[in-house]
C-alpha cells in the first residue's frame, strides 16, 4: 500500500509517503512487550528508552516496532550503534504514525549519556490527524455493467473517522470476496494506493480491481472417496451447473460435509481456467477418515456412586453416510442399552431418518422399572441451524415398585406417542462451546393401548430447553454459560401418569447439590416427582492455564405436581468445578452443597466427575 500526492478540489500542497510495513504494524504484535513509557533496560544493563507526547496504543505501537527499544538490554553499545538504531527507528516511526492517520507526525530523539544507565527519549509531535474521505476504484476491463462495487460502510470503512490502514487495506480482501459472490471466480484487487489532502487534513483510498471473466459453475469433478459413495457426495452440492458462480456455495458445501464426520480433508477449488463453454469447472478433493470408532468412559457421582459407559459406531454402514450406533450404560442406580440408525439422505432427498431402539432399568429411590422403548424421526434442516422432525414411538413399561404409589406396584403399560420436535443450534463446539446457543421444543402427545389407569388414555408432554455460552474474554478464556428448561404434561395428573414418565429434576445434569432425583416434593425420603418442572442453571467457565479451568456455579430446580398450579419454592444449589482439557474434550470435577438443604433428605455435599461441561 502506498500515500501518493493527490488533489482534492483547490488542494495546493501534498505529499507523498510508503507505508511498506502497514500490515505488519496493523497486526501490533511486532514485538511483543509490556505496555510501558520505557523499554526493558530500565532494569538492566544498556540503556533505557522513554516516549514523550504520546500515550495508551499509539505508544505502545512505535514500541513495539522500535529497534532500540527491543535491543536496549544489550551491553556495551556504543555511541554509533545507537544512533544507526535512532535513524531506523525515526523511518519506523514514520510508517507508523502515517498508518494511523497521522501524516505530519514528527519525532525527535534526545540520548542522555550522564545518566545511569543512559537514557534514550523519543518525543513524538503527531501533527493533526488526517480523516478517511471516501474510497474510490480504478477498473481494468471485464466488470460488466450490472455489477456494482461496495460502497465504504458495505467495507466497514467509517468516512469521516481518524484514517487507520489497517481495515482500509483487509478491505482489498473484502472487494474480492464481493465480486466471487457475483459472479468472478478470479478476480484481483491491489493494496489501496492512498492519497493524502495536507490542506484539509484528508485521505483517500484508491483500489485497483480486476475482475477477471464473469462465468456459471462448470462441471465438478470430487477426487479421493474409497468406500463413501459418489452420488451420496454429489447429493450435496448446493449449485447447479449453469448456476452464476458464487463462492459463498463452497462454504455451505464445506460445511455440509464436515457435518457428515466422513472426511478428515475437504477442499472445494475453483479449476484456474475456464472451460469450453466459459464456465468455471470445480474440483472437490477429500480423505475419508476411519468410519468406526470405540468409545468408553467413566464416571462418579455422590448420588449415583460409578458409572460406565462403552459404545462402537459405524459411520458409513451401507456406503452412503449412514450411521450406526450401539451403546451400553451402567450405574448402581441406572442401566439402559440403545441402538441407533441414521440414514442422512432418506430415500434420496434432504431428509435424515433415525430409528432406534433401547432396554432400560431403573433402581431409584422413586420406583424400580424395566422399560423398552422405540421409533423413529423423520428430520429436516429447514436453515443453516434450524431442525425440524417428527415420527411414531412405542413404549412399554413395567414398573416393578412405585416407592410414592405402592399400589401402582407391578403396575404395566403400553403407549404409542407421536413426537414434534424442533432444534436451534449455533454452538461453536458441542463438547466445550464458548459462543452459541442451542434450543430445544418437544411436543409429544401420548394415548395408553388397553387397560388405562388414567381419567382419559390421552395426555400430552412439552418441553422446552435452552443453553446460551456468551465469551466475555478471549485470553484468558472466559466464558458465562446459561441454561433453562421446563416441562409439562397435559392431560394427566402426577397420580396418573406412570413413573417413568414423571419429572424428576436433581443430580449432576440438572441441579446440582441435590442427589438424583431429589430436587423436589419428597415423602420422608421418598421422591414424588411432578407433572411439571422448571430448572435454571448459571455458570462461569474460566480458564487458568492452558489446559486447566475452574467453574463456579449455580443451580436451581423443582418438580411441580400440577402444571397449573406451581406449588412449591425452587431449591438452589452452587458449588466449583474443576476443567482439564483434553483433545477430546473437557474432564469435569464438582463439588456442590445444597443452598436449601432439607433436613434428613439432602446430604451436606455432593461430588460429580465426567467427560464434558454439564451443559
Amino acid at each position: 500500500m502506498a500515500v501518493s500526492t493527490g488533489r482534492f478540489g483547490q488542494t495546493t500542497r501534498a505529499a507523498v509517503f510508503a507505508l511498506v510495513f502497514l500490515l505488519h504494524l496493523g497486526a501490533g504484535h511486532v514485538r511483543a512487550q509490556e505496555a510501558s513509557a520505557t523499554s526493558p533496560g530500565e532494569a538492566g544493563a544498556g540503556y533505557v528508552v522513554r516516549f514523550q507526547g504520546i500515550e495508551g496504543e499509539l505508544r505502545d505501537l512505535l514500541q513495539q516496532v522500535s529497534v532500540a527499544a527491543d535491543k536496549s538490554n544489550e551491553a556495551l553499545v556504543s555511541r554509533g550503534i545507537i544512533a544507526r538504531r535512532i535513524r531506523e527507528d525515526k523511518q519506523l516511526f514514520k510508517t507508523a504514525l502515517t498508518s494511523r492517520g497521522y501524516m505530519g507526525g514528527v519525532v525527535e530523539a534526545n540520548l542522555d549519556t550522564e545518566s545511569a544507565p543512559p537514557v534514550l527519549t523519543y518525543t513524538v509531535d503527531t501533527g493533526p490527524p488526517f480523516m478517511l474521505s471516501g474510497i474510490s476504484y480504478e477498473v481494468a476491463e471485464g466488470l460488466e455493467g450490472d455489477t456494482v462495487l461496495p460502497d465504504a460502510g458495505e467495507l466497514g470503512l467509517d468516512v469521516g473517522a481518524r484514517f487507520n490502514a489497517v481495515p482500509v487495506v483487509a478491505a482489498s480482501g473484502k472487494v474480492v470476496s464481493w465480486l466471487s459472490r457475483r459472479g468472478y471466480p478470479f478476480p484481483k484487487v491491489s493494496k489501496p494506493r492512498v492519497l493524502a489532502d495536507f490542506e484539509k487534513h484528508t485521505v483517500r483510498a484508491v483500489y485497483t480491481v480486476t475482475p477477471g471473466p464473469k462465468a456459471d459453475f462448470g462441471e465438478t469433478t470430487i477426487q479421493g472417496l474409497e468406500s463413501v459413495d459418489e452420488g451420496f457426495v454429489r447429493a450435496y452440492i448446493p449449485w447447479k451447473q449453469g448456476q452464476q458462480f458464487d463462492r459463498t456455495e463452497f462454504d455451505t458445501y464445506y460445511n455440509r460435509l464436515s457435518e457428515l464426520n466422513l472426511f478428515s480433508t475437504i477442499r472445494v477449488d475453483p479449476v484456474s481456467e475456464l472451460d469450453d463453454q466459459g464456465r468455471v469447472p470445480v474440483t472437490v478433493e477429500v480423505k475419508e477418515r476411519k468410519h468406526r470408532t470405540v468409545r468408553a468412559g467413566l464416571g462418579y457421582s455422590t448420588d449415583k456412586g460409578p458409572q460406565a459407559r462403552v459404545g462402537w459406531e459405524h459411520r458409513n454402514l451401507l456406503g452412503g453416510g449412514e450411521k450406526f450406533e450401539a451403546r451400553i450404560r451402567a450405574s448402581a442406580v441406572e442401566s439402559d442399552a440403545t441402538v441407533n440408525y441414521i440414514d442422512p439422505r432418506f430415500l434420496g432427498k434432504e431428509l435424515a431418518f433415525a430409528l432406534d431402539a433401547s432396554f432400560k432399568k431403573s433402581d431409584t429411590d422413586a420406583y424400580k422399572a424395566e422399560t423398552y422403548e422405540t421409533g423413529f424421526l423423520i428430520q429436516k434442516k429447514v436453515a443453516e441451524h434450524l431442525t425440524v422432525g417428527a415420527g411414531p414411538r412405542f413404549r412399554h413399561g413395567d414398573i416393578l415398585e412405585d416407592e410414592s404409589r405402592p399400589f401402582d406396584n407391578q403396575r404395566v403399560f403400553d403407549l404409542v406417542s407421536l413426537v414434534f420436535r424442533a432444534s436451534w443450534d449455533d454452538r461453536d463446539s458441542v463438547l466445550d462451546p464458548t459462543r452459541g446457543r442451542k434450543i430445544d421444543l418437544r411436543i409429544e402427545p401420548f394415548f395408553e393401548i388397553g387397560d388405562s389407569k388414567m381419567s382419559s388414555p390421552f395426555f400430552l408432554q412439552t418441553e422446552l430447553s435452552a443453553t446460551s455460552y456468551l465469551r466475555l474474554l478471549e485470553s484468558p478464556r472466559l466464558v458465562l454459560a446459561g441454561r433453562a428448561a421446563a416441562g409439562a404434561s397435559w392431560g394427566a395428573t402426577r397420580e396418573e401418569l406412570p413413573a417413568v414418565l414423571r419429572y424428576y429434576p436433581g443430580g449432576g445434569g440438572s441441579v446440582r447439590g441435590y442427589g438424583y432425583q431429589l430436587a423436589g416434593p419428597v415423602s420422608g425420603e421418598t421422591p414424588l416427582g411432578g407433572a411439571a418442572y422448571a430448572e435454571f442453571s448459571g455458570e462461569l467457565r474460566a480458564m487458568v492455564t492452558e489446559k486447566f479451568g475452574i467453574v463456579p456455579f449455580i443451580d436451581a430446580g423443582y418438580a411441580f405436581a400440577d402444571p397449573l398450579d406451581l406449588q412449591g419454592e425452587l431449591l438452589f444449589g452452587a458449588g466449583l468445578g474443576i476443567r482439564y482439557h483434553t483433545s477430546f474434550g473437557p474432564l469435569r470435577a464438582d463439588v456442590a452443597v445444597p443452598l436449601n438443604r432439607r433436613k434428613g433428605v439432602d446430604d451436606p455435599v455432593q461430588f460429580y466427575i465426567s467427560i464434558g461441561q454439564a451443559f
